[in-house]
């Protein structure tokens, strides 16, 4: 009689902890959220926009042929497996 009274009662503190657990969770994520309207941003001019840098043609074309080369090199490399 004894065990089963204390089993329900390490199963009610097992409750109680798990919700208190919960609650403390849920604090911290609220305390780590950000307000959207609480940043202050800066507003992008006209000018801005138009200083902006764009990505170089050629960096961007290695790239991609690196990543055809990387493609091609695995379909090889499994054709290989399928093969053996």
């Amino acid at each position: 009689m004894n065990m089963k009274f204390l089993s329900v009662l390490l199963l009610i503190a097992l409750i109680q902890f798990s919700k208190a657990d919960k609650e403390k969770t849920e604090e911290k994520k609220k305390e780590n959220e950000v307000d959207v309207n609480d940043i202050k941003g800066t507003v992008v001019d006209d000018e801005m926009k138009d200083d902006q840098v764009e990505p170089n043609n050629e960096e961007s074309n290695s790239v991609e042929s690196k990543l055809k080369k990387l493609k091609k090199t695995a379909e090889e490399s499994v054709k290989k497996v399928k093969s053996s």
